[in-house]
């Protein structure tokens, strides 16, 4: 791997694959950085600097923290100079941790701007594959339906909530809540028909629950009150 700083400093850093090493030092395999340059790249094993290490394998999971010196502010480089006996189409990237941005320098270099100087050994990791961030889901609202088009009481004796469905409206399930909000149960596979009957089963106290029929995208919500 190359680097071109902002000053015009080249470095060339190696890593190695060797099943006898480990993530940490290893002597006789790991070199340190002797020189003492302006600007500079290089690979961190336990904060220390190498310019040669060598680590177990390549798997996926493999991270090798980079840290990088800068004394001008300016553009710099960070690009494969040359691999050996990995195989076509084996991705390797540069992984920015300030931005959570990974770039493919097996196709192209890396080209950045520093802005600042300083050692900035936090920002650089070399991976070999690009974590997929999970974008949260956006719940869809809830579309009121008139709760009127639906009745519904609880009857004690057979411990069955009883909805009223006169115009045959198509019910995909039926939720309980608590007045606080806590889901109790889920009805699924409920008959579309005008008189349902939804067993509870369950052990509840004495109180005002919150029964949601759910049609397509749209809810009704209506109170009931279980007494035991």
């Amino acid at each position: 791997m190359k680097f071109e700083s902002p000053k015009g400093y080249h470095r060339q850093l190696l890593v190695a694959a060797d099943a006898s090493t480990t993530n940490g030092f290893d002597l006789g395999y790991d070199a340190p950085l002797i020189e003492n340059n302006v600007e500079d790249i290089y690979w961190l094993i336990d904060d220390t600097e190498f310019v040669i290490q060598a680590v177990p394998d390549f798997n996926l999971n493999q991270v090798l923290p980079l840290g990088i010196k800068i004394s001008e502010t300016g553009d710099y480089t960070i690009k494969i100079d040359e691999v050996e006996n990995i195989d076509a189409g084996f991705d390797i990237y540069l992984k920015d941790l300030r931005t959570d941005e990974y770039f493919n320098i097996t196709k192209e270099a890396y080209k950045a701007t520093a802005e600042e100087t300083g050692f900035f050994n936090e920002r650089y990791q070399i991976v070999f594959r690009k974590e997929q961030v999970e974008k949260p889901t956006e719940e869809k609202p809830e579309i009121v339906l008139d709760d009127s088009l639906l009745g519904l009481q609880y009857l004690k004796e057979s411990d069955e909530i009883s909805l009223f469905n006169p115009d045959l409206m198509n019910v995909d399930f039926v939720e309980l809540y608590s007045i606080s909000g806590q889901k109790i149960k889920t009805f699924k596979d409920v008959p579309s028909e005008e008189s349902i009957l939804l067993r509870i089963n369950q052990k509840l106290s004495s109180a005002v629950y919150i029964v949601k029929v759910y049609s397509g995208e749209k809810v009704i919500s209506k109170k009931v009150i279980i007494t035991k």
